[in-house]
């Protein structure tokens, strides 16, 4: 069965500092990806010289090892898909796509964080990838392990070169009407309406 995963930043002490979004209101919440690769590329665009990033399935985190946030305080989203118009991807200042996530629903049992997207939140992914033509997506997911990490990384990195031939600048997140989905066994950027 495929799970969440999250990008973290270790530290020294062994505690987790995990990324994630901003929240109306200020809150954050941890943002969950169904897709392994989609977090890898999302990894490899966040990460510094000197923090590098590391994705691992949300429910190898003990809740209390999150120095971000106290247990009871931990809020998450689901990555869906990066947001597109006219088949460019409108990126930040910074250089990084505009992305959509969904509120996760969570369940802290014990010291390990385990959730899954509710069946509406699931329905709604599972639909944007089919659209896509990407149908094997999650068998494609739950083959991650098996990728060595120099593939993951090569793929990582092959994506976000696609995308520096397909991403504007202009403000365009108002106007966006379509999603854009990677596909990490042909290599390539697919586009589908927001409205299917």
């Amino acid at each position: 069965m495929l799970k969440p995963f999250v990008i973290i930043d270790s530290t020294p002490s062994g505690h987790f500092v995990v990324n994630g979004d901003r929240l109306t209101g200020h809150n954050e919440a941890i943002r969950c990806f169904m897709s392994p690769f989609d977090a890898c590329i999302e990894a490899v665009q966040i990460a510094t010289p000197d923090q590098p990033k590391e994705v691992i399935p949300v429910s190898s985190i003990n809740r209390h090892a999150i120095r971000n946030k106290s247990p009871d305080q931990i809020q998450f989203t689901v990555h869906v898909a990066w947001r597109a118009h006219q088949f460019r991807i409108p990126v930040r200042p910074c250089g990084r796509p505009f992305a959509t996530a969904l509120p996760l629903q969570k369940r802290l049992q014990g010291e390990w964080i385990s959730m899954m997207p509710d069946a509406e939140a699931l329905a709604h992914i599972e639909s944007i990838h089919e659209r896509a033509g990407l149908f094997a997506w999650k068998e494609t997911a739950l083959d991650f392990r098996r990728w060595r990490p120099e593939r993951v990384a090569e793929m990582a990195k092959h994506a976000l070169r696609e995308l520096a031939g397909i991403t504007t600048r202009r403000r365009l997140f108002d106007e966006c009407d379509q999603y854009a989905l990677f596909d990490p066994e042909f290599g390539q950027w697919h586009f589908v309406p927001v409205d299917g």
